[in-house]
């Protein structure tokens, strides 16, 4: 039995305790890789911790230009000597194996601080920008019944090595390495599920269609394709993508969001791979969908939820559905600290599914799936 004093021993002693606002203090920001994850990490971490980046690096950059007083640049620029010991480099690249290649890279040219994205505490807790490190510990320590009654719900040891991993990194504040699957993976796990078991699919969050361009090798275990993306622009290519590439297969796009009630939510307008509710300037106005209220063209029996952190307000919105598809079910656990264990426990009470699997794709909490194998799912 996991007591919070035996989790806190055993990661206590991990090297990536960082905070990346506590090591900026003086020193230049660098970034390597100008590409989305560059752009995620931005909108949720050096944005809300108000840190200006001073240069990019980029091999596409073979020439060195200055925008809005940041200087993007390649790695072989004689320039960045200037900065070799008096900055950060941050390597943002989505790859695990290759961000590790470049960090070292990296390290081998001179430069003294050089750290991965994955490896700061802030990036980790991802929205929840306003709670501190503190607090989230903290609600984690109150909610300890909670945590020790999900991890008695997965069905496996290498799920519950990754359970432990996500409460120790939020418990302690301190990031975990994971053992992560490939990223082309994600949701396509057929060690867990027979291809039978995607027949009918129903997608919460499509964002550009990312899973189903992964899933084209594998285009013949879909008879149906159902979306909801409530972002207009990640919308329009995933529409344009779908009908290109699964015109055979029987379609429904629907511009909305998924949520617990009928009504409608801000939502971030630039398509970016963090839209999702905000305060912020640039968003429109969408409408959201309780599931069990819409007409699907078929009982889906495979849902896919990735929706920014509004996937316990989908869970209630589909409640019906659920119980009358009896479908299976793959969905992100990390946008909050606590979906982990709330998210588990919530879907565990409906009786509906007979095994419960968690894996990652990052190699950190964020991309941490949990599978839900229906109780009407084919044997394997």
């Amino acid at each position: 039995m996991y007591s919070i004093e035996s989790v806190k021993n055993s990661f206590r002693n991990c090297p990536h305790s960082s905070s990346l606002e506590s090591i900026i203090i003086e020193k230049k920001l660098i970034i390597y890789g100008d590409g989305n994850t560059y752009r995620y990490f931005n909108e949720i971490v050096l944005l809300p911790l108000c840190l200006d980046v001073s240069v990019i690096i980029d091999q596409r950059y073979s020439t060195p230009h200055i925008k809005n007083g940041v200087v993007y640049t390649h790695l072989d620029d004689e320039a960045l000597e200037l900065y070799r010991d008096g900055a950060l480099i941050i390597v943002c690249i989505g790859n695990p194996a290759q961000s590790k290649q470049v960090e070292q890279i990296l390290k081998d040219k001179g430069f003294v601080d050089v750290m991965r994205f994955d490896q700061f505490y802030e990036y980790q807790k991802v929205y929840e920008y306003n709670t501190s490190a503190e607090q989230i510990s903290q609600k984690i320590k109150m909610d300890w019944q909670d945590v020790l009654i999900a991890s008695n719900h997965l069905s496996d040891e290498y799920s519950i090595e990754i359970y432990w991993s996500v409460i120790a990194t939020h418990l302690n504040s301190t990031v975990q390495e994971f053992k992560d699957q490939p990223q082309n993976q994600q949701y396509l796990d057929f060690n867990l599920f027979s291809h039978s078991d995607y027949k009918h699919v129903l997608q919460l969050g499509g964002f550009d269609g990312d899973t189903f361009r992964n899933a084209l090798r594998h285009s013949n275990i879909f008879e149906t394709i159902m979306v909801l993306e409530p972002s207009s622009i990640n919308f329009r290519k995933l529409y344009d993508f779908l009908h290109h590439n699964y015109a055979n297969k029987k379609l429904q796009i629907i511009n909305a969001a998924a949520g617990a009630t009928r009504g409608k939510i801000s939502f971030t307008a630039d398509g970016g791979p963090t839209a999702k509710a905000t305060k912020s300037h640039n968003i429109v106005s969408v409408n959201v969908w309780p599931l069990d209220r819409l007409k699907l063209k078929e009982d889906p029996t495979f849902i896919l939820v990735d929706i920014e952190g509004a996937e316990a307000q989908a869970i209630e919105g589909m409640k019906s559905t659920l119980f009358r598809a009896k479908p299976n079910l793959a969905i992100s656990v990390y946008h909050n600290p606590y979906d982990i264990y709330k998210i588990t426990n919530m879907l565990a009470k409906t009786g509906l599914f007979k095994a419960f699997y968690l894996r990652n794709y990052s190699g950190s909490v964020v991309d941490t799936v949990l599978y839900c194998k229906s109780t009407h799912s084919g044997l394997m």
